[in-house]
């Protein structure tokens, strides 16, 4: 008779210990979550590729889950905005955050943010991409050597834009001027469509930009690819030579994106997001658009994708310091 009475008690108290130990408001959030509409804040402009690959994951994650999720892109200060928002939101499942490369490029570069890495929990990756380096045929020029032979001999003739101060096509930039003797200025954009736009209007005389951005103007005569970023060519541009082929092995800084949610969300509703983007990265719609756009599907889970983002925030680190690079 005392046994199962004893056996009773202490499974009793197994469970109390169980939800004590349980984070404050998990259980009830998780039960009810989502009970109201969810904000996907995006780190860059309306209408650009990221905001575009988030629209698509917002659509189908409200399919799923029930619920309403609505993208707001806030883009400038190479993505802080909208990545000290989240960062600041309750960590209740209804704020989330579809960021790129900037968040990395921001903690190399900029010691002074509105937010700290920990206050983020990343919970998905959800792509890769690589960076294109294109050139103004105005110039004369055929390949990257000889657009730094013509920069080296006219330097007041030549500049290069990218899609953001402090942004990886800035950096790489940087790390291009360096090692090849270059001293021409660096025109930085609010994304990556209008560099583009002058690139083809010859504003600038070069820029670094995602494929998707650059490609398009290829077919006027007026832009031409002449490298990319990346351990090898690009499928869908094989004819395009990597950095590393030409000589500038260090110009190789590539970019992501990926979904982050306030630090401290509590885990059923972070273990269920982190399903529901690898699930709908892996699903046709929006492998086909990322393929088509010239990104790699890389649906990691939260831990690799946490591992991913220090790794890669020690080799920006490394880069800056090398190259002597400062955010003015």
């Amino acid at each position: 008779m005392n046994m199962p009475l004893r056996r009773r008690s202490l499974l009793g108290l197994a469970v109390l210990a169980s939800v004590i130990a349980t984070p404050p408001g998990a259980l009830a959030q998780g039960d009810t979550w989502p009970s109201r509409p969810i904000r996907l804040m995006v780190t860059s402009a309306a209408g650009g590729q990221t905001d575009q690959i988030a629209r698509i994951l917002a659509q189908q994650l409200q399919a799923s889950l029930g619920q309403p999720v609505v993208v707001e892109a806030q883009g400038g200060a190479n993505g802080m905005l909208a990545t000290g928002t989240v960062a600041k939101a309750s960590p209740d499942g209804y704020t989330l955050l579809m960021t790129h490369g900037a968040l990395v490029q921001n903690e190399a570069l900029r010691p002074q943010k509105p937010y700290a890495f920990s206050e983020l929990a990343p919970l998905a990756m959800v792509a890769t991409l690589p960076i294109g380096f294109a050139i103004n045929t105005s110039s004369g020029a055929s390949s990257l050597a000889d657009w730094v032979r013509r920069a080296k001999a006219e330097p007041q003739r030549y500049s290069y834009a990218s899609y953001g101060q402090g942004s990886s096509g800035h950096v790489m930039g940087e790390i291009l001027k360096r090692a090849a003797g270059l001293d021409i200025p660096h025109i930085a954009y609010r994304g990556g469509a209008p560099a583009a736009a002058d690139l083809v209007a010859g504003h600038v005389s070069a820029s670094f930009g995602a494929l998707s951005d650059l490609s398009p103007h290829v077919p006027t005569g007026r832009v031409k690819i002449v490298a990319v970023t990346g351990a090898a060519r690009n499928p869908r541009f094989p004819d395009v030579p990597t950095f590393a082929e030409q000589g500038y092995p260090a110009v190789n800084l590539g970019a992501f994106t990926g979904v982050l949610a306030p630090a401290g969300l509590p885990r059923p509703i972070a273990s269920r997001l982190t399903q529901e983007v690898q699930r709908i990265v892996r699903g046709p719609e929006l492998s086909a658009k990322l393929n088509d756009i010239g990104y790699t599907p890389a649906p990691l889970n939260a831990e690799e994708f946490d591992a991913f983002l220090r790794a890669d925030i020690e080799r920006w680190r490394e880069a800056v310091k090398a190259n002597q690079i400062k955010i003015d």
